[in-house]
């Protein structure tokens, strides 16, 4: 099945849909009908980060632009917002390197992926914002809230806002909606935000305290054996946010090593092996055994064209709401099959992407200051220098 609707903006800049006929909804028919916290969405971890937007010192992933990531079926992108000497980035920093490891532009970056929701009016995308204040200034939500208005074209109708955010600790709890309605009032986006500022007052319109919803796992992983030991063996203990009954779960899956400036270098050996349906569904199965059984919403990895999560998150998303009869048992089309039945559809955009962005990328999406690449020449060359020398 496949979407009919359009979607347009008005003359206010509300987006909406022509008609209410959205009947896939993030590539499953039976998903139109599930509250939106009740879906997996495989999440990318650092998205902006990759080698040709400047990150050549520690990229989170190798020259995969994140659309293609979205048409492979990841649903959640993780960027972080940095306040550096020429303004607003998308980095990757931290008090000891500051700004000096990659940068893109966000207005121009959040551009590419509201023309693909455009052309894909039957998907929803949750963002998720870590405001880096420790690399440069600090990032407000004055700040998310202009770099949501800088996308135009539509893009902040197509955020949605949750009738409780602002209230501290939220007094009346409110069902999430269907992600059916969600889609069918034109509302593509989920935007939530950590770091910076805290859950307290009233937030700009769509935009959420992550951890006022949120049960997250720890995120400090040296290997894929402390993985194992922490949410396996460990049944999946919460690190931040709620401690218990938070209406989105969050497993953090991606491994970081020790450089001389500390934990900072991501591991694409081990993503080769925890990004697998097989190790991720262990720790699926240990949260929700932890957790009432609830589904994790967000598995967060670094290089995501390694592995194949998605196929993970299809199998439990073909399943939610349907009677055991009606569950489909064939492999997704170019996709191996897994220990169990898998549904015989892949999560794949309703149609292909045909808008290009209303805006070419600036010099911020296209690489970084002089700065930034001196800064990474030095890493790399510091990078090198702690591989010689003997574990502590």
């Amino acid at each position: 099945t496949t979407t009919t609707t359009t979607t347009t903006t008005t003359m206010m800049g509300q987006a909406t849909a022509n008609d209410a006929s959205i009947t896939t909804c993030n590539g499953f028919s039976n998903l139109c009908n599930v509250s939106v916290n009740e879906i997996m969405m495989p999440m990318i971890h650092n998205a902006m980060s990759s080698p040709n937007h400047g990150f050549t010192f520690a990229a989170n992933h190798m020259n995969d632009p994140f659309n293609d990531a979205l048409e492979r079926g990841y649903r959640g992108l993780s960027l972080d917002v940095c306040n550096c000497d020429d303004g607003l980035l998308l980095c990757h920093g931290s008090s000891a390197v500051g700004c000096g490891i990659g940068g893109r532009n966000p207005v121009s970056t959040l551009q590419l992926l509201n023309s693909w929701l455009i052309a894909n009016p039957g998907e929803l995308v949750v963002l998720n914002l870590e405001l880096n204040g420790e690399a440069g200034g600090p990032v407000t939500l004055l700040d998310v809230e202009s770099i949501v208005n800088g996308v135009g074209d539509g893009f902040a109708a197509r955020l949605y806002h949750h009738p409780e955010d602002g209230m501290d600790p939220p007094t009346s709890p409110t069902d999430w909606p269907k992600l059916g309605t969600l889609l069918n009032d034109g509302k593509q986006v989920i935007l939530f935000y950590h770091r910076g500022p805290t859950g307290d007052g009233v937030h700009p319109d769509g935009i959420h305290y992550l951890y006022d919803y949120t049960m997250e796992t720890e995120f400090s992983f040296k290997d894929q054996e402390e993985i194992e030991t922490v949410i396996i063996d460990g049944n999946c203990p919460v690190d931040r946010g709620q401690s218990s009954n938070g209406d989105w779960l969050f497993i953090n899956n991606f491994v970081t090593l020790d450089t001389i400036f500390g934990q900072f270098q991501p591991s694409q050996d081990d993503a080769k092996i925890i990004n697998t349906v097989e190790f991720a569904d262990r720790l699926v199965k240990a949260c929700q055994s932890r957790h009432g059984q609830k589904l994790p919403n967000f598995i967060s990895v670094d290089f995501w064209s390694e592995g194949n999560l998605v196929q993970l998150a299809n199998m439990y998303n073909s399943q939610i709401g349907v009677e055991p009869s009606e569950a489909p048992t064939s492999a997704p089309t170019g996709l191996s099959a897994s220990p169990t039945a898998m549904p015989t559809t892949t999560m794949q955009p309703t149609q292909q992407p045909t808008a290009q962005p209303t805006a070419q990328p600036t010099d911020g999406e296209s690489g970084c200051p002089q700065r930034i690449s001196f800064t990474n020449m030095i890493l790399a060359l510091s990078l090198g220098v702690s591989l010689l020398l003997p574990d502590p």
